[in-house]
């Protein structure tokens, strides 16, 4: 099987990389959206990816199977998918309906991905913890 971490590591920092750049795609898929609505979540989206890569970054060197970093890629996955959600509801739900804030389906699925991707990305990391803890127990015991 291969190793986990590696894994982790490239889905987070895929998943980052593009929720750095999902407002633009947005855009793109839906001319009709604007992105004023989306310059609030796009600051958050932003830091929070850079918060992702350095954190997935400790996942390669020797972290000795901690749960801190697939712990922070994890909340922040999970906060940022929030995030999109929440602001998709408060868009289509709202009493005052603007004609430029009206959110398309396309749009949502463009900034959606990002956060999945790193949610899936912490997941796997809880996998690499465990199948870390497995191949050194051994080693660990025996040292004892």
């Amino acid at each position: 099987m291969t190793n986990r971490a590696t894994a982790t590591f490239i889905l987070s920092i895929v998943g980052a990389a593009y929720q750095l750049i999902s407002t633009p795609v947005a855009g793109l898929v839906d001319r009709n959206t604007s992105l004023i609505f989306y310059n609030y979540s796009y600051e958050i989206l932003f830091f929070t990816g850079l918060i992702v890569i350095w954190s997935s970054s400790h996942i390669l060197e020797d972290w000795k199977g901690r749960i801190t970093w697939p712990t922070i890629i994890l909340v922040l996955g999970i906060a940022n998918l929030s995030l999109v959600v929440m602001a998709y509801y408060v868009q289509s739900s709202s009493p005052i309906q603007i004609a430029y804030s009206v959110l398309s389906l396309g749009a949502v699925i463009a900034l959606i991905a990002g956060p999945v991707m790193v949610t899936v990305a912490g997941i796997l990391g809880f996998s690499a913890v465990r199948q870390y803890s497995r191949e050194h127990a051994g080693a660990v015991i025996a040292h004892a």
